[in-house]
């Protein structure tokens, strides 16, 4: 009986041995899994915090530039495309509020470069209109570079990214505006 007993035993016992061999490793996978999404969670809010407070910067920046427009340029149709542009940022500003009141984000603008807006506020006429057709052009080529990376992000938060690819034809068609009208005064 005795060696009956000992070889259930030394069989068993392999099997129990894997058995909480797979339990551990089940465990430590469960692990691995939480912090491998606590991760890719705090990704997710770092990307999108520091693509809503490059966003946040930009709109600041367009709306400052856009009132000296309307308040310096000659031409109508650049006032028309600078309340244009200060409508749509002050939108795109109030949609950051909402983002980062639901995500829980705190956000602050950084200092910005006054250098271009010092620099158009020295000019006077279609040497005013030029280049302030010129940087709004650049600056929306860049907001389409931003905006597209972000809609194509992965680890971006969803809603943002929806929001972001949203907003790509917008920034589109003030560029090409800008560029009509920088074509128009040169």
């Amino acid at each position: 009986m005795r060696g009956v007993l000992s070889r259930h035993v030394f069989f068993a016992l392999p099997v129990l041995v894997v058995f909480a061999l797979a339990s551990c490793t089940q465990d430590v996978k469960n692990k691995d899994k939480k912090e491998q999404n606590a991760e890719s969670s705090e990704l997710t809010r770092s990307k999108s915090m520091d693509f809503l407070a490059l966003v946040l910067q930009m709109s600041m920046e367009d709306i400052k530039l856009a009132k000296m427009a309307q308040e310096r340029s000659p031409t109508h149709s650049i006032q028309e495309l600078a309340k244009k542009i200060e409508a749509g940022h002050t939108m795109i500003l109030n949609h950051i509020r909402v983002f980062a009141e639901k995500k829980g984000l705190s956000l602050s603008p950084e200092v910005s470069d006054e250098n271009e807006y010092h620099a158009l506020a020295t000019l006077q006429g279609t040497n005013f209109d030029q280049e302030f057709c010129g940087y709004m052009v650049k600056e929306h080529e860049n907001a389409i570079d931003n905006f597209e990376g972000a809609a194509a992000d992965e680890s971006m938060d969803a809603d943002i990214k929806s929001w972001a690819d949203s907003m790509i034809p917008v920034f589109r068609s003030n560029m090409e505006a800008a560029s009509t009208l920088l074509q128009q005064n040169e």
